[in-house]
């Protein structure tokens, strides 16, 4: 591997900064890797030394890019194919309509810095993160705006061009064979913990043995009817945030998101990143009070964005509220195995312990370990508690009901999602 990443950044300098005249490159390299994202990040200083030019002229450049490499991981071809031909294609409808929107508006991911024989290098943003683990009201609404206008730009994107074999039609969670095991143990501490739960885990166990056969159905169905490219995972660890700032410099508020991880996306269903961006991104203030008018918001954007591209079928309200309803119970994964681990600064999933102290032997923590360190925290405890309330009231792991058949009005919908007192 540091073989082949060297001769890629060898050929990128050369490609991008060498110049006539140019005799020798010089360079050296870093590589960090992010626990918090999975992402790989190289600092590179170079240096070019011109004939009949002094080294001492010759001043050192440098440049910082993260490194996407789809020889090491097959899920990345998902991000090269959306870098390299999916975001341009959307460029391009934009040009064709002569859409005109504040700069940053237009932009969804990270910029392309160079792409070459199974490398890409794209552009770093050292200022992405920020150090909240959940989202107020206002911020979740400028991400919902933006996760409007990239499922609608997607939408039009699919109906113009062949898509075939280009984007993945399957779900990540299909792929992952973690899912049960991981759903399994949080319903293990849920009875460990909180006894009032304790009857209704016999449903959630239910809900996990039909887990992928639900998903599989609802997805066929709704690529018929309402089919965008879904991020897969719309989590606050891949988005870049730009944000105003206070005098001392520390972020205030978002004002602008893009997103920084494809490697998951597919076709799917507004619904399906809905569920879990609500479940996963919120606050307890905005999750609990907010979510319906959060819902709104990113519906305004959705058809605003539609029909600024001049789409004629601009799906109804009530089509999204009944897209996010049936998927709901990707809420109750999201709830479980993502949302604990969201909302809380940690290295959990790399952490070890020791085992078996004649032998030395380390070994990584379980599941239900995780899961009995992370539920003490108290705002994962008042979230997960909330929901739970909510997905037994919703009947989301009944499996008497009928959900091919089961519609849900706006009426039912807001009583569902008012404020708690």
């Amino acid at each position: 591997m540091p073989n082949r990443l060297n001769d890629a950044i060898s050929r990128c300098l050369k490609d991008k900064f060498s110049t006539e005249g140019t005799n020798c490159l010089k360079f050296r390299y870093d590589v960090k890797y992010s626990s918090e994202d999975d992402s790989r990040r190289i600092d590179v200083r170079y240096q070019f030394e011109k004939a009949n030019e002094p080294s001492t002229k010759q001043g050192t450049n440098c440049f910082t890019a993260v490194v996407k490499d789809s020889t090491s991981d097959a899920s990345n071809s998902n991000e090269f194919t959306m870098h390299l031909v999916v975001l341009p294609q959307i460029k391009e409808i934009f040009k064709e309509h002569n859409v005109i929107w504040n700069g940053h508006v237009t932009k969804f991911g990270v910029e392309n810095f160079y792409f070459k024989d199974n490398f890409m290098f794209l552009e770093y943003q050292p200022s992405g993160n920020i150090a909240w683990s959940s989202l107020a009201s206002s911020d979740a609404k400028t991400v919902l705006r933006k996760l409007a206008q990239f499922h609608a730009c997607s939408l039009v994107y699919l109906k113009k061009i062949s898509i075939d074999n280009i984007i993945s039609k399957t779900s990540p969670l299909l792929a992952n064979n973690e899912v049960e095991t991981r759903m399994y143990a949080a319903i293990k501490t849920i009875e460990a913990y909180w006894p009032e739960f304790k009857e209704s885990t016999t449903k959630m166990r239910s809900c996990v043995e039909t887990f992928r056969k639900r998903l599989t159905h609802l997805l066929d169905r709704n690529g018929q009817t309402l089919k965008v490219i879904a991020l897969g995972e719309p989590y606050m660890k891949n988005m870049h945030f730009r944000c105003q700032t206070n005098r001392y410099g520390n972020p205030e508020r978002v004002e602008d998101v893009l997103f920084c991880n494809f490697k998951n996306c597919f076709i799917g269903s507004c619904g399906y990143d809905l569920n879990l961006f609500l479940k996963t991104c919120l606050n307890f203030d905005a999750l609990t009070r907010e979510r319906y008018k959060l819902l709104h918001c990113y519906y305004e954007h959705f058809s605003a964005t539609l029909k600024t591209l001049n789409e004629n079928s601009i799906p109804s309200w009530q089509t999204i509220l009944d897209d996010v309803h049936e998927f709901e119970f990707i809420g109750f994964y999201g709830l479980l195995c993502e949302m604990p681990f969201c909302q809380v600064k940690s290295d959990l999933p790399k952490c070890y312990i020791l085992g078996d102290t004649r032998n030395k032997e380390i070994v990584p923590i379980s599941f239900e370990q995780e899961y009995e360190i992370i539920l003490k925290t108290s705002h994962i405890e008042e979230i997960f508690k909330y929901g739970l309330y909510r997905f037994n009231e919703l009947r989301v792991w009944n499996s008497n009901i009928d959900w091919e058949g089961k519609q849900e009005n706006v009426d039912e919908f807001v009583k569902l999602n008012a404020p708690i007192n």
